[in-house]
C-alpha cells in the first residue's frame, strides 16, 4: 500500500514548516489518532475513528502491517450493538496468492458454528469487517518490469473485536485458563479446520472477557496460518514464525524441517516458559539477543538442565513446567538417536518426536490442577 495516497484514511495535513522529528526511527503511537476511516458496505458504511497505535511491523520487508485501535461510529445492520465499542484495525500488505487473514478465520469460526463445537468461537477472533483494495498502478509497473521473481501484494484492512494481551493478566489462574484454552484451541484447528497457525508467541496468545467477568483465552494473528494439506503435511518450508520462541527444528535450516504441530506446541512451551519465569534469567535473554542455528543449539543446550524455576507468584506452573520438560528432553533424545541411526525400532515418528511430543500429552499435562 502507498501509505499516505490511498484517501480512505483522511489525515490532517503537517504544516511545510515543521521541521523533521528528531526521533524518526518510529513512527508516534498517535499518528493515526483522531482520522476518520470509511469503509463501503453493499448495505451501507461502517465509519470509525481511529485511535491509538498498538504494533506496526518494524522493516520495509514483510506485510507492513498496523494494528490501530479505534472507535465504531456508524455501524451497518449487521453490526447492529457494536456503535462505540473499541475495536481493532489492521492494515496490512500479503502476497495476493495466499489465503488472507480473515479468509481463515472466518471460515474456521463457520466450521465452529455448524458442528457441536461453539466452544471455540469463544477462543477465536471475531473479523467484524475485510476487504482488499485493488492494486496500484505503481505495483502494476513492478510486476510488467520484474515479471515472475516480484511477488505481488494487496492491501488488506480488518476490523476486530477488541482483545487484550496476557500481560493484562495477574492471577495465576486465569493465566492458566488462557494457556488452557489456546491449546484446546491450537488442536482444534489442526484436527478439524485443518490449520496450522505457525506463529505461537506471547503477543499471538489474547484473552477476552465473557459477559460474566470470565476470561477466554484467544489464539490471535493468522497471517503465517495455512492449511494442512491432504496427506496431513503443509506445503510450505518457509522458516515462519517470532524468533523467540520458534521451535529447534525450524531454527536449524539443517534439518530442513517442515512445519508440523509440534512445532506449535514447543513454541507454547516457550511462550509459557518466557511469561512465568524471570525475564532476566540468561536462558531466556539469549533466545532475544540470537537466531537461526545459535538460537536451535542454545534452546538444545536448555533442555539438557532442569526446568527454570517460577518468578514468586507463579510457582503454580511448576508441574506444567517440568512435565512439558522432561518430555522434550526424551524426544531431543529420540531425534538425536533417529539421525544417528542408533535405533530403528520401533520406527521414529517425527512428527511427535518418536510419540514424546503429542497432543494427548499436552492434554494430560494442562488439565492437571494448577496447586
Amino acid at each position: 500500500m502507498n501509505w499516505g495516497i490511498s484517501n480512505l484514511i483522511a489525515l490532517a495535513p503537517a504544516p511545510v514548516s515543521v521541521p523533521l522529528p528528531s526521533d524518526q526511527r518510529s513512527p508516534h503511537c498517535d499518528f493515526f489518532s483522531g482520522a476518520p476511516l470509511q469503509l463501503p458496505l453493499s448495505n451501507g458504511e461502517l465509519r470509525l475513528i481511529l485511535g491509538t497505535i498498538l504494533f506496526y511491523q518494524h522493516g520495509i520487508i514483510g506485510r507492513g502491517s498496523f494494528v490501530i485501535e479505534a472507535t465504531i461510529s456508524v455501524a451497518p445492520p449487521q453490526l447492529a450493538g457494536k456503535k462505540g465499542p473499541v475495536c481493532v484495525v489492521k492494515l496490512s500488505r500479503p502476497a495476493k496468492k495466499r489465503l488472507s487473514e480473515p479468509t481463515l478465520i472466518v471460515e474456521a469460526r463457520q466450521l465452529a458454528s455448524r458442528q457441536d463445537w461453539q466452544w471455540v468461537l469463544q477462543h477465536l477472533p471475531e473479523i467484524l469487517y475485510s476487504t482488499e483494495l485493488p492494486s496500484t498502478p505503481t505495483q502494476m509497473r513492478l510486476v510488467a518490469f520484474f515479471k515472475d521473481t516480484y511477488e505481488q501484494r494487496v492491501v488488506q484492512i480488518a476490523v476486530m473485536a477488541q482483545l487484550f494481551p496476557m500481560s493484562a493478566l495477574t492471577d495465576p489462574a486465569d493465566l492458566g485458563t488462557v494457556f488452557r484454552d489456546v491449546f484446546k484451541c491450537y488442536r482444534w484447528l489442526c484436527e478439524h479446520a485443518k490449520l496450522l497457525h505457525r506463529d505461537i508467541s506471547v503477543a499471538n496468545i489474547m484473552f477476552r472477557r465473557g459477559s460474566n467477568g470470565q476470561v477466554h483465552g484467544v489464539l490471535n494473528d493468522f497471517d503465517h496460518a495455512i492449511r494442512i494439506d491432504p496427506e496431513s503435511t503443509p506445503s510450505s518450508r518457509q522458516r515462519i514464525g517470532t524468533a523467540p520462541y520458534m521451535a529447534i527444528d525450524i531454527l536449524d535450516a539443517s534439518l530442513h524441517p517442515i512445519h508440523l504441530y509440534r512445532h506449535d506446541l514447543e513454541s507454547l512451551y516457550y511462550v509459557l516458559v518466557c511469561t512465568v519465569c524471570p525475564s532476566e534469567d540468561p536462558s531466556i535473554k539469549k533466545w532475544f539477543n540470537s537466531g537461526g542455528s545459535v538460537m536451535a543449539d542454545l534452546k538444545r543446550a536448555f533442555f539438557t538442565k532442569p526446568h527454570l524455576t517460577p518468578q514468586p507468584g507463579f510457582q503454580v506452573f511448576s508441574k506444567w513446567m517440568k512435565a512439558i520438560h522432561t518430555a522434550f528432553k526424551y524426544g531431543l533424545r529420540a531425534q538425536s538417536d533417529h539421525l544417528d541411526l542408533v535405533t530403528t525400532d520401533p520406527p521414529y515418528d517425527n512428527e511427535t518426536l518418536g510419540g514424546n511430543f503429542t497432543f494427548d500429552a499436552f492434554s494430560i499435562i494442562f488439565e492437571t490442577d494448577l496447586v
